[in-house]
């Protein structure tokens, strides 16, 4: 990812009149939650991947790691991979780890160091939050930019940490929620180093899950535990709309049964009719979890509803350049891999 959106553009540059545009999907949902918005007062850390179905489909591995020196953790992945990607981690430091990408990124340090060294780093060397930060910004080179989710269930606290290229923002708190939809919050990063992100516009992904997320948790604040973080990446409310429908603007995201007809802005995120992508999974774990370095995962939509890939080209002959490469995703239950 870090090739294809950041290192490539940045270098397309240079040879180009019109080079290609930084990253523009909008790849994820996610939260924390600890204090009086979780049912026993502990860390609930949870997460879903958005992606192309062809690509998303082969993060099927959930790896444990016992490195010679620092934490053991297990994340989920992809085989060959040194980090998670999809980002998600539990620690036997006590840690919880996700992000949301930052959609219309743009920015590259090409002398820095690559974020999947700079993620895992941290990951296995980390004793609390403010190391792992630390770690993950040494050598920042912008790549794969993060709005990065943590918990720590040693202290209960949480973390917010937007990783821009030049401008970063470090929130933590013993109570409450963070929620990450890949537009900043941070207004520096937001407006000097993206391009429209969608931030305040309800046609699209990122602007509706703004809202969806900011009714939502306080609705279910006090009662946050597995179960619940299970259904709220399960949620599939439509914002702009105003009832319940699978789109592309669900914390849920379903854009291959959506027409686009509202999201007509040119420099959105995946504005394209019908797109097979999406949700691609489903990930969650409350300090007993973590304690025990074990997490919930449910592979295909976080909602469990199937993709039929043969049906889908049927209805939607565009898409045919896919065949043999996009697979079907059937329903799958919620396991614990412990």
């Amino acid at each position: 990812m870090e090739l294809t959106g950041y290192w490539w553009p940045q270098v397309a540059a240079n040879y180009s009149n019109n080079p290609p545009q930084g990253p523009r999907g909008s790849h994820c949902s996610g939260f924390v939650a600890t204090g009086s918005a979780t049912r026993d007062g502990k860390p609930v850390i949870a997460h879903e991947s958005f992606d192309d179905f062809w690509s998303g489909q082969y993060f099927n591995v959930c790896e444990e790691v016992h490195p010679t020196n620092g934490h053991a953790f297990k994340m989920q992945t992809v085989p060959g991979y040194i980090d998670s990607m999809t980002d998600f981690y539990v620690t036997d430091a006590g840690l919880g780890i996700t992000e949301t990408t930052i959609a219309g990124f743009v920015g590259y340090d090409v002398n820095g160091m690559p974020e999947f060294i700079r993620a895992r780093k941290a990951t296995q060397y980390a004793n609390n939050i403010d190391q792992w930060v630390k770690l993950v910004n040494e050598g920042n080179n912008g790549g794969y930019a993060n709005i990065w989710l943590l918990c720590n269930i040693n202290t209960g606290e949480i973390a917010r940490y937007e990783q821009g290229l030049k401008n970063q923002e470090l929130l933590e708190s013993t109570d409450g929620f963070y929620y990450g939809r890949n537009a900043c919050h941070n207004p520096r990063i937001r407006n000097l180093e993206c391009v429209d992100n969608g931030y305040n516009d309800t046609r699209q992904q990122t602007g509706a899950r703004l809202a969806r997320f900011e009714q939502l948790l306080p609705e279910v604040s006090g009662t946050i535990d597995d179960s619940v973080a299970k259904k709220i990446l399960a949620d599939k409310y439509d914002p702009y709309l105003g009832y319940q429908c699978p789109s592309s603007r669900n914390i849920c995201a379903h854009y291959d049964v959506d027409p686009q007809y509202y999201a007509d802005d040119p420099h959105g995120v995946w504005n394209v009719p019908f797109f097979p992508g999406g949700s691609c999974d489903g990930k969650c774990a409350d300090a007993t979890d973590i304690q025990s370095l074990n997490m919930w995962g449910i592979f295909g939509r976080a909602d469990g509803e199937p993709f039929d890939a043969k049906n889908f080209m049927k209805q939607h002959p565009e898409w045919n350049w896919q065949k043999g490469y996009l697979y079907d995703r059937p329903s799958q239950p919620w396991t614990l891999f412990d």
